[in-house]
């Protein structure tokens, strides 16, 4: 949060409250994926100790799977969000507010990073301090970039700040994490379902493809878009065969069929 705030401050101090609210509203998704990602680190967490009492393979692999099921969640968003960035800011808040567009169009890359809970691992395992130095490091790291690249490039330079300093504590983390549970990037990081998932988030912005339906039905038209790529994504998930993403179509069957029984036929 430190290292988070640290931007706000900065933007408040050296370029004035106009440049803050167009930097906190080009970072709006920021409560949508500490929503996401912290439920499933609670929920993982204790599962995750159990199972690293008896052997840190099974600890890892229940790590894993969260991580792929994080990106299932985060991915979609973020790519919708990319493609939607600037209809969605200047719907809701005006043409005035549309410096913020390319703030949150860079602000998402950090999303990508936070499929990846490296402090959770370190957690399951009794590490925490390690963490505690990595954001400590991410914060000096953030604002010797914000000296650096603010002068330059404004907004866009504190946005760019904090998503490298953000990805560096991942890359230190992620290292920290391959020495603790004694493996290598390679067979920490599940690659191939991760592929798939990347995979299935992209190929459907073929469906929203062009600008008419947000240049005539503005942010219906995103709804709309919103609604063709969803099914699509779901369905490529099923077709690749990632195994988290069934579990999650077999929850929510379970669901259907408990609130309507005759879908059970």
């Amino acid at each position: 949060m430190s290292n988070r705030y640290a931007a706000n401050v900065f933007v408040a101090k050296a370029m004035g409250p106009a440049a803050l609210a167009h930097y906190t509203i080009g970072t709006y998704v920021e409560p949508i994926v500490i929503t996401l990602r912290n439920s499933l680190s609670d929920a993982m967490l204790p599962a995750m100790v159990d199972r690293g009492v008896a052997s840190k393979h099974e600890a890892i692999l229940l790590w894993q799977r969260g991580t792929v099921m994080a990106a299932i969640l985060l991915l979609p968003i973020g790519v919708l969000l990319e493609r939607f960035a600037q209809t969605l800011i200047v719907t809701a808040f005006s043409s005035s507010y549309e410096s913020a567009v390319p703030v949150m169009r860079i602000f998402l890359i950090v999303l990508i990073r936070e499929c990846f809970d490296f402090p959770m691992a370190l957690k399951a395992v009794n590490k925490t301090r390690y963490f505690l130095y990595g954001d400590v490091a991410t914060i000096i790291v953030n604002l010797v970039l914000l000296v650096v690249l603010v002068p330059r490039w404004g907004l866009i330079g504190v946005t760019s700040a904090y998503v490298i300093s953000s990805w560096l504590q991942g890359a230190y983390l992620g290292w920290c994490t391959t020495l603790f549970y004694q493996t290598s990037v390679r067979r920490l990081i599940p690659w191939r379902e991760l592929y798939k998932v990347a995979i299935a988030a992209a190929i459907p912005l073929i469906l929203t493809y062009g600008d008419f339906l947000t240049d005539r039905f503005k942010l219906f038209g995103v709804i709309v878009a919103s609604a063709l790529y969803l099914p699509a994504y779901a369905l490529l998930l099923w077709l690749l065969r990632v195994r988290e993403a069934h579990v999650i179509f077999e929850r929510v069957r379970e669901r259907l069929v408990g609130r309507f029984p005759a879908l059970k036929t």
